[in-house]
């Protein structure tokens, strides 16, 4: 089957398009993602909102590269990856090559 990028839609997990500047702390039981939220509609323009979120069972982490520039070279952009969303990807090649390590 091949990989499939799904947009989910998790309420207060929006990210600033301008500069989300986000801060991953991985252990080996625990992912925090902390980034500069959307600003919500009818909000002071000048006020920062900083939104945690953990990822449950969340053992290992690709941070980074690629930006919005060279977004349609990932090899998941034509398999529903967009700009500036959450997603989860089905029949993922990456969790493939990790449960081969582990067997």
């Amino acid at each position: 089957m091949k990989q499939r990028a799904i947009p989910l839609n998790l309420p207060g997990l929006v990210w600033s398009a301008g500069a989300p500047q986000p801060i991953v702390v991985s252990s080996e039981e625990r992912t925090l993602v902390g980034f500069l939220a959307a600003e919500q509609a009818g909000g002071a323009a000048d006020r920062l909102s900083v939104t945690v979120a953990e990822l449950v069972t969340c053992t290992s982490v690709k941070f980074g590269f690629p930006n919005d520039e060279v977004l349609h070279g990932h090899p998941l952009f034509d398999a529903g990856l967009d700009y500036y969303q959450l997603h989860e990807v089905e029949n993922s090649s990456w969790l493939r090559e990790l449960r081969a390590i582990e067997s």
